[in-house]
C-alpha cells in the first residue's frame, strides 16, 4: 500500500487552494457518485489511480492547484506519484505540452544529476537514522557543503529534537532530490535553535549528498549574496553560464527586477 504519511501533501496543496475533494474528483475525471470517496482513498493511501488517470493528474495539479508556476514544487510533488502510485516522472517535454512553457526543474541542479547518482543519493537518504539507541556519530560533511560552524564539543541532551528532525527530512525525501522540504525550530531567542541545527548538520549532514548549505538570514540585505555564495568555488562551484547559476540569478537572487523587465 502506499505510504499515507508522504500522500497528506496531496490534500495539504488541495486545501491551501480552496478545492473541495468533489471539484478534485471532478478534475481528474471522475464522474461517479463515488468520485468524492475515490479521490480522498488516493490522498489517504487507500487506493492508486489507474494509470489512465495520470494526463488528467497533471493538469490537476499543474492547473487546479496552479502547480504550474511553481514547477520545482509540482515536481516534487510527482515524485511522491512516481514512488507511492508507481507513475511515470514528467519530462520537460511532457511538461510544455500541458503547460505550454519551460519547468523550472529542469535547470536544478539536482534533476541533472545523472540517473545512477540520484539513485544513490535516494539510498543513502533513506539509511538516514530515525530511531535506535546512540545517535549518529558526528563525521565530514559531503563535498561543497557551505558549513561555516564547527560543531560544538560541549553539546548534549536533545536526542527526542534531533530524531525529530531526522524523520521530517526522511519521510519527506521524493524522486526529484532538487525539491525544497522544510524543518523549523522555532521559539523564544536563547533556547538553542542555532545550536540544535548545528549538531544536527555535524551528524546526519552525511546523508545529505547533494551537501549541506548553511545560509543566515538575520541581515535580509545579505540573503542574496548568502545564497550566492554556495555556488562558489570550494562549494557548487557553479559556472556563470551554467543551468544552476541561471536559476539562482533569475528565480532567487534578482526574481523582483526579472519581473519588472518581463513588464517593459
Amino acid at each position: 500500500m502506499p505510504n499515507a504519511h508522504r500522500l497528506t501533501i496531496l490534500a495539504e496543496l488541495r486545501r491551501k487552494a480552496h478545492v473541495t475533494l468533489e471539484q478534485m474528483a471532478q478534475a481528474c475525471g471522475l464522474v461517479s457518485r463515488k468520485g468524492r470517496e475515490s479521490a480522498s482513498a488516493w490522498e489517504q493511501g487507500q487506493s492508486v489511480p489507474h494509470a489512465r488517470t495520470r494526463t488528467k493528474f497533471i493538469d490537476y495539479l499543474g492547473d487546479t492547484l496552479r502547480l504550474q508556476s511553481e514547477p520545482a514544487l509540482f515536481h516534487q510533488v510527482w515524485g511522491v506519484l512516481v514512488d507511492e502510485w508507481n507513475w511515470e516522472p514528467v519530462g520537460e517535454a511532457e511538461w510544455q505540452q500541458h503547460f505550454g512553457h519551460a519547468g523550472v526543474l529542469a535547470s536544478a541542479v539536482g534533476a541533472s544529476l545523472p540517473a545512477p547518482e540520484l539513485l544513490n543519493a535516494k539510498a543513502l537518504l533513506a539509511h538516514l537514522p530515525t530511531t535506535g539507541g546512540a545517535l549518529s556519530p558526528a563525521e565530514p560533511l559531503p563535498p561543497g557543503s557551505r558549513m561555516p560552524f564547527s560543531r560544538n564539543p560541549l553539546f548534549v541532551g536533545r536526542v527526542d529534537d534531533l530524531r525529530v528532525i531526522a524523520t521530517a527530512l526522511k519521510v519527506a525525501q521524493t524522486a526529484a532530490i532538487g525539491s525544497v522540504e522544510i524543518a523549523a525550530a522555532s521559539g523564544l531567542g536563547g533556547i538553542g535553535k542555532t545550536q540544535l541545527a548545528i549538531e544536527f548538520v555535524h551528524r546526519y549532514g552525511r546523508y545529505f549528498a547533494g551537501g549541506v548549505f548553511w545560509l543566515s538570514f538575520a541581515d535580509a540585505n545579505a540573503v542574496p549574496s548568502e545564497i550566492a555564495a554556495c555556488g562558489a568555488a570550494g562549494h557548487l562551484a557553479l559556472h556563470p553560464n551554467s543551468p544552476g547559476y541561471r536559476l539562482i540569478l533569475n528565480n532567487i537572487l534578482f526574481p523582483a527586477a526579472k519581473k519588472k523587465h518581463q513588464k517593459t
